[in-house]
């Protein structure tokens, strides 16, 4: 069976743990243990901290890169001579400059 959540399925893992954990956590404290509401949230803010960290230790994995198209290969850059545009060989010969007039 193949993984849902891709090859780079850590940081995806410590994403939605960082997001749902501290919460629930919270809820699990204060409902069921019946723990004081400041108590649960020091230690659902450590759990968040924690599980930060986490998330960001493992957002790079060995071996799985994070472009969107990992299976991309570069491609070798050539250069190539541009012909010059028809204005820049010459100029038209019979261009004549405006005359400005200034305003009465």
């Amino acid at each position: 069976m193949k993984n849902p959540l891709g090859a780079s399925w850590k940081p995806k893992v410590a994403a939605i743990l960082t997001l749902i954990g501290p919460t629930g956590l919270y809820f699990v404290l204060t409902s069921l243990a019946h723990m004081d509401s400041s108590q649960a949230t020091s230690i659902s803010g450590a759990v968040f901290a924690i599980l930060a960290s986490f998330g960001l230790y493992v957002s790079k994995q060995d071996g799985v890169s994070n472009s969107p198209t990992p299976l991309a290969e570069a491609q070798v850059v050539v250069p190539v001579d541009h012909p010059t545009m028809p204005a820049q060989v010459a100029p038209v010969p019979l261009a004549q400059p405006v005359p400005v007039i200034p305003p009465k």
